[in-house]
């Protein structure tokens, strides 16, 4: 039903263009008489959708055509246009090229031989890769490189040379025995035809690929505003699907617990930071390789997709120099979303709380520990401290207050952040430069939060000879950031045991002045207030807040380069490799006059021995130091060969690679003194093991010994991919890959088993045949093979972990932090892929349709073992996920007109994914609460109890599989209820552009289906969610509730969260963003020397519609453990607001 509903849609969309159409495709009418060629050949391409290739210098030799044809066909119409021309054509798919008609002339004496070569460009003067170079008459050729340059080493000097290429109109030229420049003019119907795949190792035309590949060029991103690449892409490629935390996933999950992620791939090599690192205005294309032809070339790095990015390419001529001044705002949270009790809901429960264990509260107060204020005021009156009328105005105070709306108010703010790009390209042919620096200004939505970022990338391209040449790129990010250490989570919290309740208030309603917050009991306030040399216990938030920060430096760097050597025509070589340095340094400073180093520093005091104190006066600090170093050398030697109607295209290399990383963290320092600094002596071992415990008048703080991680990761691999195509109309490929690393299994019958791949494609549109009027392009694609994923986190030697140190036993415990196993291998991914690609209506639509199956083995999971061991579990490759999907993308320009375009861009993503094999034994009911693995079933799939109301002591009660009520405590596994997957299986995009004369408009629509979420709610202790008012309060209650009654510790906490009733609908529809730019006219710039400047406007997140009960937004609590107290509070713990951005992009 979903794949016919899916066929339907798509029909309907090709029939309502094919009608729009409909009068480009019909029948030949023609009656011209006397008539230029040029122009009868334009009409001729209106009706028959046909493009026609034909030198235009040679069209002045054109005779006059006259014909007459009605309702006739192509072949009829070409008979008679060129009966007595001096012109021969021939029919290749839906292009007719068209050459001079040989002619014999006088025999020539010998001449001279001269070596050609030059560079193939656009008209915009980049380089055009993949061209062929002709020499005509003769059966020597050569492809263009990456740099457009080609070498034919012996022509003869009045030779003429054919350069042509897929996407561009074909030219020819007199050799010159200068270097030349070719410019080559794109096809108009040629949209589609003129990518590029880069798998990194390679760039070759996409229609000489079998594999399944996206691309994301620059003019798909030239409308994104935001500053990382990581939002950017969402919605550009099919399969691919960012999360609301920051993940890419390309084609579901293929592991359990090894690398997720897919390969980041920039200018040819991997790199081991994000796309965060890269400049987005610099970037020409991204490549997402998706099937095991696209990927298997990364070997045991590509089972999760390959994505490779190609940073812009020098250009020759004059220096260019653009700049680009982005201002943004992203508007501050709002905290309504996150459901909170009310303050008059909160007391009202805390009353309650208070009523049922009024002496829990008592103790409390008696023993110095901390106490809401409205707990406070109860003991209070319970010891005479206040009266009951007193206590009674204070509370009813209390229920006015909105501390929620005064931390939105005075704790967030809106998020300001500017951009700068500067980029410069040029150079003489043998010189050529490109150069782009980016800085971002962060102002966070949190008060006291910044974050700043310094991208700069560097690439140079030298033409040393005729043979060598040498490409050198290098990238340098720094970035520093800073926020308070007391997080808005830890705020927001509210529970009776936390610092801060919903009826705290910040400032001062009336004069609107930061104010202190009860933080501390008054009992403990009056005994540190009568020791001499204590420091004084007030908290006032706002002031407090920038006293404790973290702070973090980022630096990182990239070096590499390429050196290429060209054999002959058809075989050049290269060598080249990248190094990448970085260092983290972060530090947590906590200034000795904030309200947690006060606290410390007053509880540590020794009882016994008047003015000692255990933690010194003075800030605290925690820090730790990472580096990192990689390195990947990289040998290659490349082939390329066309003889007559068969092509060759292949390669053969190697790699060697290391990856170390070096962490330190150093033991919290206490008596910090950050302008010398200096600190103070600690005695950790005696302070952790409690040895002055009984001797401080408050318990102990966090003293770290520091920590020390050391990874040395090494590669060595063997590569070979190649392609071989007879008549432009069968292509077949294969790949092939051997890593080896030095942390993995070492047991000979696993180490030396390659992944591999191989594919084909059938040009069914360039048969002689395929006469079709509907489609100018269908390619069918096919492609299997083996992907490998990797995890270094076990090996086959045992590791030692130490433990802490025990006072009693005067030793440091250890731990078997990883188990030998010398068995481990690869995890594999085996990869098939079915694909079409088509064109319809002259180019004006362009499809490709891709269904796959992926079924991933040998995954790494925990394994039971003979607990004798030493251990209960191993990691073994026991696991197995299966994936299988349908992909589609649709490119069209709807509109073409000389004023007024409308093109738009979709894509729809289906996959389906189940746990074939995992060896977890769930024996309790809650251990399925959260979202888990288990066979048979969808990953991240969530399991529930099912709810059957209450008890009439209001305790919640659950159906058993038999359908008897049960409490939680006897539900067993099989009692639960499958609910669905947090997974959406199901994702869309659609993204239309307008443009009307100098004015562009485009908007993208984003929507995931089919998934679910548990939604927050009241669970019977704790009573921070406004569910809590619904509560279940005397017998009787249970017949119009479903909410528990309430208990200092409820069992019910425990089940009632993760009823099958909170269960809803995950499905959203987005508008992601939406743009509007002015094209400023170029006669107003020319006085000002600009050659092009555009002004954008651009909003994201400008609505959602949810298919929930609450309107949550399903994208604020994505795959996060759904449990009632973390759901919206977690890694994404509010929900995306809207977004507005000024950008101006002006060029010289």
């Amino acid at each position: 039903m979903k794949y016919k509903n899916l066929m339907t849609y798509l029909f309907v969309i090709v029939s309502f263009l094919f009608q729009s159409f409909y009068q480009d495709n019909g029948q030949v009418t023609l009656n011209e008489k006397n008539r230029p060629l040029q122009e009868v050949l334009s009409k001729l391409r209106k009706q028959t959708g046909y493009s026609f290739s034909i030198d235009t210098d040679a069209l002045k030799h054109a005779l006059p055509v006259t014909v007459h044809i009605q309702n006739g066909s192509l072949q009829d119409a070409l008979k008679q246009i060129f009966d007595n021309q001096p012109y021969t054509y021939e029919i290749k798919g839906k292009r007719v090229h068209i050459y001079p008609k040989p002619h014999a002339g006088p025999t020539e004496k010998p001449v001279a031989q001269v070596p050609a070569q030059g560079y193939v460009r656009d008209i915009n003067g980049n380089p055009i890769e993949g061209a062929t170079v002709r020499v005509k008459g003769s059966p020597i050729t050569t492809v263009t490189d990456p740099q457009g340059y080609f070498l034919i080493i012996q022509v003869a000097n009045n030779a003429k040379l054919s350069i042509s290429h897929i996407a561009y109109d074909h030219t020819e030229v007199v050799v010159s025995k200068e270097m030349m420049t070719i410019n080559l003019k794109l096809l108009p119907s040629e949209l589609e035809e003129v990518q590029v795949i880069n798998t990194g190792y390679q760039s070759i035309p996409r229609e000489r690929t079998t594999g399944s590949y996206a691309i994301i060029d620059a003019e798909k991103l030239k409308n994104k505003l935001q500053p990382d690449v990581l939002t950017a892409i969402e919605g550009m490629a099919s399969g691919l699907v960012v999360t609301r935390e920051g993940n890419i996933e390309v084609r579901g999950t293929s592991t359990f617990n090894s690398e997720k992620s897919p390969l980041i791939v920039v200018d040819g090599y991997p790199i081991s930071g994000g796309l965060e690192s890269l400049n987005i205005d610099n970037i020409e294309h991204i490549t997402v390789l998706k099937d095991a032809v696209a990927a298997s070339i990364y070997g045991a790095r590509s089972s999760n997709g390959v994505i490779v990015v190609t940073t812009k390419q020098a250009k020759d001529g004059a220096f260019r120099f653009e700049y680009k001044p982005t201002v943004s705002v992203e508007l501050k949270p709002l905290l309504k979303y996150l459901n909170r009790s009310s303050s008059s809901d909160y007391i009202d429960a805390e009353l309650d709380l208070y009523r049922q264990s009024p002496n829990t509260y008592l103790n409390g107060y008696n023993n110095y520990r901390y106490l809401s204020y409205v707990n406070y005021l109860k003991v209070a009156e319970s010891q005479d401290l206040v009266t009951e009328a007193f206590v009674n105005e204070e509370l009813n105070k209390l229920r006015q207050h909105d501390g929620l709306g005064q931390i939105e108010e005075h704790l967030f703010r809106d998020q300001w952040r500017h951009q700068h790009h500067i980029q410069l390209s040029g150079g003489q042919e043998n010189n050529i430069t490109s150069a782009g620096l980016r800085y971002v200004e962060t102002q966070g939505q949190t008060v006291g939060s910044n974050d700043n970022r310094l991208i700069f990338d560097l690439k140079n391209d030298w033409k040393l000879n005729r043979f060598l040449s040498l490409q050198l790129l290098s990238n340098i990010n720094y970035s520093r950031s800073s926020a308070p250490l007391r997080t808005p989570t830890s705020i927001l919290e509210y529970h009776s045991n936390t610092t801060f309740q919903p009826y705290d208030l910040l400032v001062d309603p009336i004069s609107g002045t930061s104010i202190n917050q009860y933080a501390v009991n008054p009992k403990r306030v009056a005994r540190y207030a009568g020791i001499t040399g204590m420091q004084p216990m007030h908290l006032n938030l706002l002031e407090d807040l920038p006293l404790e920060m973290n702070r973090s430096n980022n630096f990182q760097m990239r070096i590499g380069g390429t050196f290429r050597v060209k054999v002959n025509d058809d075989i050049n070589a290269q060598i080249g490799g990248l190094w990448s340095r970085g260092n983290i340094l972060s530090r947590s400073l906590s200034d000795r006059n904030s309200f947690t180093m006060r606290s410390i520093y007053n509880d540590n005091t020794s009882i016994s021995k008047q003015g000692v104190h255990y933690i010194p006066y003075g800030d605290r600090l925690d820090e730790s130091r990472l580096s990192s170093e990689n390195y990947v050398l990289r040998g290659q030697l490349n082939y390329n060969k066309r003889v007559a109607a068969h092509q060759i295209i292949a390669l053969l290399g190697g790699e060697i690679s290391r990856d170390v990383v070096d962490n330190s963290i150093a033991p919290t320092r206490f008596g910090y003194d950050d302008l010398s600094g200096t600190f103070s002596p600690f005695n950790y071992a005696d302070y952790n093991a409690g040895v002055y415990n009984a001797d401080m008048y408050g318990g102990p703080t966090t003293a770290g010994f520091g920590a020390y991680q050391y990874r040395d990761n090494r590669f060595v691999s063997a590569y070979a991919n190649g392609s071989y195509e007879y008549d432009n109309r069968f292509l077949f490929s294969g790949s092939i890959r051997l890593d080896q690393t030095n942390f993995f299994g070492t047991n000979p019958d696993y180490r030396y088993r390659p992944l591999w791949s191989v594919g084909g494609t059938y040009k069914l549109s360039n048969e002689k045949f395929f006469n079709t009027n509907l489609f100018s392009k269908l390619y069918i694609r096919a492609s299997h093979g083996i992907n490998g994923n990797i995890s270094l986190d076990s090996g086959p030697f045992l590791v030692i972990a130490p433990g802490t140190y025990n006072n009693l036993t005067g030793n440091i415990s250890y731990n078997i932090s990883s188990p030998p196993n010398n068995a481990l291998r690869w995890e594999k991914t085996v990869t098939s892929n079915v694909g079409v690609d088509f064109s319809l209506l002259t180019n004006r639509v362009n499809m490709s349709v891709d269904y796959y199956s992926r079924i991933s083995k040998d995954l790494l999971a925990p394994d039971l073992v003979d607990p004798t061991l030493g251990y209960t579990n191993l990691t073994r490759n026991v696991g197995q996920i299966n994936n299988d999907g349908l992909e589609v993308s649709i490119d069209a320009q709807l509109i073409k007109g000389e004023v007024f375009q409308w093109n738009a861009f979709g894509t729809f993503s289906y996959n389906r994914n189940k746990v074939v094999e995992y060896n977890v034994n769930y024996q309790y009911a809650s251990s399925l609460m959260t979202s888990v693995n288990r066979v048979d079933y969808p990953a991240n799939a969530l399991f529930s109890y099912r709810n059957a109301g209450l008890d009439n002591a209001g305790n919640a009660l659950f159906f058993d599989q038999d359908g008897e009520k049960q409490n939680g405590a006897n539900i067993q596994v099989d009692d639960l209820v499958y609910s669905g997957t947090l997974r959406a299986p199901f994702t869309y995009s659609l993204t239309n552009s307008f443009r009307y004369s100098d004015f562009e408009l485009a908007f993208m629509l984003v929507a995931r289906t089919g998934n679910v979420l548990r939604r927050p709610t009241y669970d019977g202790s704790k009573i921070q969610h406004k569910d809590v008012s619904k509560r279940w309060r005397e017998p009787g209650d249970e017949e119009h509730t479903v909410y528990p009654v309430l208990s200092p510790f409820s069992f019910d906490f425990f089940y009632f969260p993760y009823s099958d009733i909170f269960v809803e609908s995950g499905n959203f529809l987005k508008m992601r963003d939406a743009s509007l730019a002015y094209h400023f006219k170029p006669n107003a710039l020319n006085k000002l020397k600009i050659s092009r400047a555009t002004l954008m406007f651009q909003a994201r997140n400008v609505f959602m519609i949810a298919k929930n009960s609450q309107g949550i937004d399903p994208e604020a609590i994505e795959l996060i453990n759904p449990a009632s107290t973390q759901a919206e509070l977690g890694f994404t713990p509010f929900r995306p607001r809207p977004e507005f951005y000024l950008s101006l992009n002006i060029g010289f």
